[in-house]
């Protein structure tokens, strides 16, 4: 602790102090003009930062004056007994800020840190704050951000050498660096800023209409939507759990044949997918290729809301192309293996029976269009949408 002087507590000489630092004529620019206290107390800090540092200090350049009421303020006392930045036994990965700080930088560390000794109070600020969280995880940016940020090191403390003139070799070598990777960073904010987040999970979702039905390239969605695979992975979680999506997995038995690992998708509203087509009449989706795929969606929407809740619904497919559109494990152990199929004719694939016993039906169903009920082939049954689900239905 070293005491000092009376006058460097004047008003008038810190005053003098600060402006003559910044270059300016007065300090209203700075919202400190009718602050005594404030000017006080930065002139006498700044007297201090230049008797130790013994040089000019150009990188001081402006002052701010933070709002008291802008922040709650929590004591030494409170910060030690909730443990926020330090732990009484000095291990400090269990306190808040240890538990939280998966920071990068040394400069995001105190970043968090100042924000967790110093929780803003202002709900617009907060909601700003939270918002661009959000955009960060939403569109998975933050993981290519990491990325950059562990080339940048610590350009606070590297400007302020190089300001100071004391920068070593190795500063400016990080500086190097990290002014190189500035450009990448800038264009990963830049490109959140081109499109928002409903606009680009609507175009997903009429992406995903045009391959209703079809196991997906998550790169080629990617590319298309300029944001990375994962990305799009977690796009399309969101709506699956929106319910807007269906997700189904495919048959993961061990039937020792190359088997089709990806799922499938459908836009689970039939009307919703019609109109992300762009189809606006019966006729118009009689012409369409999606026709075939769009009565597939709709009756495995309809079969599975009459499931029991421990059923478990698959597709199956082979790498050779056979394949079941749903397979239904019951509770009771059976499954049931249904082909859905549009029109009033279907016909078996040649590989139906095979597929049937890759999965152990014991049940096996072909849904279609018409409204006759009959069997067909080895234990083979051709039942109308309707028919099947009160087959469910009564167990």
């Amino acid at each position: 602790m070293r005491k000092r002087a009376p006058w460097h507590f004047e008003r008038d000489s810190a005053y003098d102090l600060l402006t003559g630092q910044f270059g300016t004529r007065d300090l209203g620019g700075f919202g400190i003009e009718d602050e005594p206290a404030a000017i006080i107390a930065a002139g006498a800090l700044l007297q201090y930062a230049q008797e130790t540092q013994r040089t000019a200090l150009p990188h001081l350049r402006a002052i701010q004056m933070e709002n008291p009421h802008g922040h709650l303020h929590l004591d030494a006392t409170t910060r030690r007994n909730l443990e926020l930045l330090h732990h009484p036994e000095g291990r400090d990965e269990h306190t808040l800020a240890g538990i939280m700080d998966s920071t990068v930088t040394p400069m995001g560390g105190r970043l968090l840190r100042r924000w967790i000794a110093e929780p803003i109070r202002d709900r617009q600020r907060l909601q700003l704050r939270h918002n661009s969280i959000g955009v960060l995880l939403d569109t998975r940016l933050f993981e290519t951000l990491r990325g950059h940020f562990r080339s940048v090191g610590d350009i606070e403390r590297i400007l302020a050498r190089v300001a100071l003139g004391s920068a070593r070799p190795r500063d400016l070598t990080t500086l190097r660096q990290a002014l190189g990777v500035l450009p990448e960073i800038k264009a990963g904010l830049i490109s959140t800023e081109r499109e928002p987040l409903p606009v680009r999970l609507r175009r997903l979702w009429t992406m995903l209409a045009h391959l209703q039905g079809e196991t997906i390239n998550y790169s080629k969605l990617a590319s298309n939507l300029e944001v990375d695979a994962k990305t799009v992975s977690h796009y399309i979680d969101i709506l699956t759990e929106l319910l807007l999506v269906r997700r189904l997995e495919p048959w993961h038995a061990n039937v020792k044949k190359r088997l089709v690992k990806s799922p499938r998708y459908y836009v689970r509203d039939s009307g919703i997918l019609h109109r992300l087509l762009g189809i606006s009449s019966y006729d118009a989706l009689l012409s369409n290729p999606v026709l075939g795929k769009s009565w597939e969606g709709f009756a495995i929407e309809n079969i599975l809301s009459v499931l029991h809740s421990r059923s478990e619904s698959y597709f199956y497919r082979t790498a050779a192309g056979a394949e079941v559109d749903l397979v239904i494990k019951m509770p009771s152990s059976e499954t049931w293996a249904i082909e859905i199929k549009y029109g009033v004719a279907p016909k078996i694939g040649k590989h139906y029976s095979q597929t049937c016993d890759d999965v152990g039906a014991t049940h096996k169903y072909i849904v279609y269009g018409g409204n006759d009920e009959f069997a067909v082939g080895n234990d083979v049954k051709i039942i109308s949408l309707t028919g099947l689900m009160k087959r469910l239905r009564s167990g």
